[in-house]
């Protein structure tokens, strides 16, 4: 991170730049792109990453909940990574972990909650349980189902 950020103030970046530590590249330096749970002493150094990319610049971490690997973080994972970012006084910014009615990382219900009301939840609940100022990502809702108005087609 000191490298880059060095490189954008001698070359001079024309836009604001907010560079995020990335839990999932970060686990993936450890473990590869395996979703097996860490090892404690893995955490512990996944921990060691993210806190040493804030402290050389990084706004906070970013978590792709949506993806294969992200839907299958265990919640203490997620809430170690959370409690650090507070410590720090970052953000957690977060692709949800359903970005739909009907997503993988949940079980499919018949007459069920929508499962990105699910997963909003789980963020809302983590950033009040610890704290953590949250930045969610790309929340889409549409149709009648989730109160959005019907939108004639294009022609």
């Amino acid at each position: 991170m000191e490298d880059y950020f060095a490189n954008l103030s001698s070359s001079g970046a024309s836009h604001n730049i907010a560079l995020l530590a990335g839990h999932g590249t970060t686990r993936a330096s450890l473990r590869g792109n395996t979703s097996s749970p860490l090892h404690p002493y893995e955490t512990k150094e996944l921990l060691w990453l993210l806190e040493s990319a804030m402290d050389q610049g990084a706004r906070g971490s970013h978590w792709g909940c949506s993806t294969s690997r992200g839907s299958s973080r265990r919640p203490d994972e997620l809430r170690e990574v959370a409690l650090l970012v507070k410590r720090k006084r970052k953000i957690l910014a977060v692709h949800l972990r359903a970005l739909s009615s009907l997503a993988p990382g949940y079980p499919v219900r018949l007459f069920g909650e929508a499962h990105n009301l699910i997963a909003l939840r789980e963020m809302l609940d983590l950033a009040r349980s610890t704290g953590v100022r949250l930045q969610i990502s790309h929340l889409i809702f549409v149709g009648p189902a989730h109160g959005a108005p019907r939108t004639p087609p294009c022609h």
